[in-house]
This record gives C-alpha cells, structure tokens and sequence, in this order.
C-alpha cells in the first residue's frame, strides 16, 4: 500500500494515464472511470476531464472571446497603460511566473496594480485586500478586476482558459501541495481567468481548503455548458468578476 501511495504522489499533477484493478481503488478516490483489457477490469485514475470535442469547442470559445476583448476595447487598454506609466514608477504590464497545465510554467499577464519592486523586502506573498502595496489607480484596477485582461492575451496563446482554476505561483505550490489534499489534481486543466471557486465568493484572500474544492468540483464536472454558466455568473456578478 505504501508503494502504491508513493506512485500516486508521483503521478500526482503530471501528464501520466494510470490505471488500476479495482481493489486498490478505495486508496485513490476523485476521477476514476472502469474499463477492460484482457478480460482483466481496469480503473483509470484522473483521465481527460473533457471529451476531444468539447476540448476542441472550449478552445474556439477561448480564442473568439479572447480576440474581441483584445481587440475590440484596444484603445482602452491603451489608455490604462498610458495612465499607469504617468501614475507610478514602473512598467504597465507585470509578469509572473505561474503553474499552468501539466505543471508546467508560464509567464502570466496583469496591468500593474503595486508599486514598483513590490516583493522586493519580502519575497513572493499573497495580496491582501488593503495591501499597502496599491497605488491609487492600481487599487481602483484591482476593484473593477481590469488588471486581469492582459491574462486574455495568455489564454490567446493556449497557455490559459476563460474558465478554470486560478493559476498560483510556483514559489505557493511547492507549500501547498503537502498541506492541502489533492492540490495538483488542478493541474489537470488549463488554468483559468473565472473559475467555480471565484464565482462561489473563494477568491483572492480567502480560504485555500474551499478554493481546491470547488477547483476539484469543477475538473471533475467539466463540461461546456458549466464554462458558460460560469462565465454569465462572472459577468453578472461584479464582486466575483476573474
């Protein structure tokens, strides 16, 4: 049994199939689904959470929606851009590191909404919602949630989706997946700019144990209709918008 556990950790998050005869199912629990080889029944643990067509669809709706908001409001973002340069010491567009699908890294994008050199007394930590941190304009970003839109240029590349879990930073994770249950199961998507556990009210500061439930509910449930649920519930709904 403890081997078998320490396959399952190993496995834990990555691109691995992994299929197991049934009495070792009570250990693994979460996605699973039975099939047949040989005659011999076969449980496959954490298989593709989305048949190829609705993968394909979620794509195209990724792409069309991520190209209208780019391109269509484009002088307003200009004007953001132009105004955090004049606002603040600093680049309008801020990069960072997240985990993305797979676990694997990428660089993620946000209008900048701290000071320059923000982290640079203390390393890598969560924002707050006063956090001192804020310029003024940058604080009225974070409220209305427009810091988010460069991410629509990462879910354009394919490195993002508009649904699915928050994608948190690689410096997070290494301490979150001993202490939280199943943690890496959100690797098993696309990271998302809305997601279940934002429109449920668990997003920014607050619970990380409801945040991986809800992100776990959803990668288990995943299907095109829930995306667009997800999505009018985020739009309509400004204190959980992203």
């Amino acid at each position: 049994l403890d081997a078998l556990m320490e396959v399952l950790r190993v496995c834990d998050g990555k691109p691995v199939r992994l299929k197991l005869v049934p009495d070792f199912y009570s250990v693994v629990g979460g996605m699973a689904r039975t099939e047949h080889m040989y005659g011999l029944p076969l449980i496959e643990v954490l298989p593709e959470p989305m048949p190829a067509w609705e993968e394909s669809t979620k794509r195209l709706l990724d792409i069309v929606v991520s190209l209208l908001v780019l391109v269509v409001a484009l002088p307003l973002w200009i004007l953001i851009g132009v105004a955090l340069r004049v606002a603040s010491t600093g680049p309008a567009i801020y990069r960072q590191e997240r985990v993305g699908r797979d676990g694997k890294v990428f660089t993620m994008y946000k209008f900048r909404t701290m000071l320059k050199d923000a982290e640079a007394t203390t390393g890598p930590v969560w924002a707050v919602e006063d956090d001192p941190r804020y310029t003024p304009f940058g604080r009225w970003l974070r409220r209305t949630r427009l810091d988010e839109v460069p991410q629509f240029w990462n879910v354009l590349k394919g490195q993002m989706s508009l649904v699915g879990p928050r994608p948190e930073r690689p410096e997070h994770i290494v301490r979150l997946e001993r202490h939280i249950p199943r943690y890496n199961d959100r690797h098993a998507v696309k990271p998302g700019i809305t997601g279940w556990a934002q429109v449920n009210g668990w997003r920014g500061d607050t619970d990380l144990g409801e945040r991986v439930k809800c992100d776990i509910e959803y990668i288990e449930n995943a299907n095109i209709v829930w995306d667009l649920v997800i999505m009018a519930k985020t739009f309509f709904s400004r204190k959980n918008a992203y």
